[in-house]
């Protein structure tokens, strides 16, 4: 494990958290408007929502 700067780790997290947002506005407005965009995005969220 190579050592990583506080300005890494600060990077890290909020590219971490920031994907996860993403993810989450996706599949809620997804779900919202009630319908899918494709398949693969079904598979995904209800990957997400087992895990």
């Amino acid at each position: 494990m190579p050592q990583l700067g506080p300005i890494n780790w600060l990077f890290l997290y909020i590219f971490f958290w920031a994907v996860v947002g993403i993810i989450f506005v996706v599949v809620w407005w997804d779900g919202r408007k009630g319908y899918k965009i494709s398949g693969a995005k079904k598979s995904v969220s209800d990957y997400i929502w087992k895990w």
